[in-house]
């Protein structure tokens, strides 16, 4: 909790600081909201209702569960993601001499965006089964977004999430070839009052979400399924996956945080329907468990956007300890490398965003790191 504190305020300080720059012209954000995502999963093109492991199907499949390999407890899992402008903007806050300098230098970024994101992972317990599986965890989202506009308006996108979430996934038939599964969500949200601009500031309205922001949190569950193929084309076996995402609507105002006087709905998570394909095979050539998907997913939060948003490439090949992966998320190349040295888990990965309505309209270049320690 301390550290979900902690990054909640440097998303503050930062939307803070971003927006007393002056600003050059720039596109209004229509990015896809995600509550969840890791650096395999984005290092993969996005792909995960036919690839998810771990705590990756508490926002993936839930029937994902019933394919984790072994037991898992995730002790504390960061997935640290920013992207270039980003880095820019910190490096002048820091090399910066103070005064005009300094704004000089964070001024020079207006015009693009400002992308930060923390996700973690606490105490998650993984424990699958010859029939069923079970998953139970906490896990934290903090994502910050700032469009800089030369009308002093700014598009700020600033979330923070803290949820329970437990998911219980079953095999069925006699080869076990179908898997169905359920994730319960108990979450709590902070999220910033969209279109804040330069005249609120004058007028003294805060940045802070007590007075301007949004909160709220609620429940709501996801469903989700897997079927084994009953034929392997060239030796490859083949799964299809569906989900279906906040069933119950995914508002979060079904009760309201004593966190100041604010009476703003926070950002919804839409529900939302994923399908996809992937084709495994469990050894090829000197490498051992590779798997290509094709997926659509985030179909239904993705207003006014091109269905092209929505399609995912990715696979993932092992070599020893390393794993390697590549993919295509949202029309953009991505791809990371992963080192699973038992208790650590090493990752790091690249992949590109869209954030206007249709692809190849505005790429946010992202780069990601994860620690984990594990058992």
């Amino acid at each position: 909790m301390k550290l979900f504190k902690l990054s909640l305020r440097f998303s503050i300080a930062t939307l803070a600081t971003l927006t007393l720059l002056p600003g050059s012209s720039a596109f209004a954000l229509d990015q896809i909201i995600r509550p969840f995502q890791t650096t395999r999963q984005m290092s993969m093109g996005g792909a995960k209702i036919t690839t998810g492991l771990y705590d990756e199907n508490f926002y993936g499949n839930p029937a994902r569960a019933a394919a984790n390999p072994a037991w898992k407890l995730q002790l504390l899992d960061i997935y640290a993601q920013a992207n270039a402008t980003t880095f820019g903007t910190v490096d002048s806050l820091v090399s910066g001499s103070g005064g005009s300098d300094v704004l000089s230098g964070l001024s020079s970024t207006a015009g693009e965006v400002n992308h930060v994101r923390l996700n973690t992972s606490l105490l998650n317990l993984h424990l699958p089964g010859d029939d069923w599986a079970f998953s139970f965890g906490v896990q934290t989202s903090l994502q910050a977004d700032v469009d800089l506009r030369r009308s002093y308006q700014i598009d700020p996108m600033a979330i923070a999430d803290v949820g329970v979430h437990v998911t219980v996934a079953r095999k069925l038939l006699e080869d076990k070839s179908l898997a169905v599964g359920a994730t319960a969500h108990g979450a709590l949200r902070v999220s910033s009052k969209q279109g804040f601009s330069f005249i609120d500031i004058i007028q003294g309205l805060s940045l802070s979400p007590t007075s301007s922001g949004a909160a709220g949190g609620g429940a709501d569950f996801d469903l989700g399924a897997t079927y084994k193929l009953p034929f392997q084309p060239l030796g490859f076996s083949l799964e299809t996956g569906a989900t279906l995402s906040n069933v119950l609507g995914g508002k979060l105002t079904q009760f309201r945080p004593s966190i100041g006087d604010t009476a703003i709905d926070p950002i919804p998570q839409n529900r939302l329907l994923g399908l996809g394909v992937a084709a495994r095979m469990a050894e090829l050539w000197a490498f051992t468990d590779f798997v290509l998907a094709l997926e659509a997913s985030d179909i239904g939060n993705n207003a006014n956007g091109s269905f092209w948003r929505t399609i995912h490439i990715g696979s993932e090949i092992k070599w020893g300890l390393i794993g390697i992966r590549a993919g295509i998320n949202q029309g953009y190349l991505g791809g990371g490398l992963g080192f699973d040295l038992k208790v650590l888990q090493i990752e790091a990965g690249t992949w590109g965003e869209e954030y206007s309505l249709n692809p190849g309209g505005y790429e946010n270049r992202i780069y990601g790191l994860r620690f984990g320690i594990n058992i």
